[in-house]
């Protein structure tokens, strides 16, 4: 789907409902479409919806974008490839700060942490992309921060995330 300017309806969202800057926003570079969105709840099936795209690059290059509207459904490319969210941000960083949603990376982008990364699906992510991604983007990590929900499905995801990156060098925000 082509991807446009975000309207100044969504940066008013983005600013007053999730609390991102309208700059944060364009320098993530999240983007705008209308598609066709699946839809759950008492009117299943599918519906056009504007959404947001948050794009997700590997070596600069787009390997998949994840569609949000503001109902909080969400739909990824058809057969792309799953990685975390501004994977290339963390490539060459001593440390790192892992969280479970886009807009999660947006708040620390905000306060000038841009060494952040968000698990792809959630607290609900496949972990396959950890062993792919594990000796180019972790293996030289001295300090891995996990800041992710603390609801059920979070602490496992943290559980999960801190085992396999090392207890020793997580620290749980």
């Amino acid at each position: 789907p082509e991807q446009g300017a975000l309207t100044q309806k969504q940066i008013e969202w983005g600013r007053d409902v999730r609390h991102s800057p309208p700059e944060v926003l364009v320098e993530a570079g999240v983007a705008f479409a209308s598609i066709s969105m699946p839809i759950s709840g008492k009117e299943k099936g599918w519906e056009k919806r504007d959404c947001l795209c948050f794009n997700f690059f590997e070596n600069g290059e787009l390997v998949n974008t994840k569609f949000r509207d503001s109902q909080k459904h969400f739909k990824l490319l058809q057969g792309a490839r799953t990685i975390p969210y501004n994977i290339d941000a963390i490539r060459d960083t001593p440390d790192c700060i892992l969280v479970e949603g886009e807009f999660d990376a947006l708040s620390y982008m905000a306060v000038g942490r841009t060494d952040v990364i968000s698990v792809p699906n959630g607290a609900n992510s496949q972990l396959d992309w950890l062993d792919e991604l594990s000796e180019s983007h972790f293996e030289q990590k001295q300090v891995i921060y996990l800041s992710v929900d603390t609801d059920r499905k979070g602490r496992e995801l943290c559980r999960e995330l801190s085992r396999r990156l090392g207890v020793d060098r997580c620290r749980i925000v």
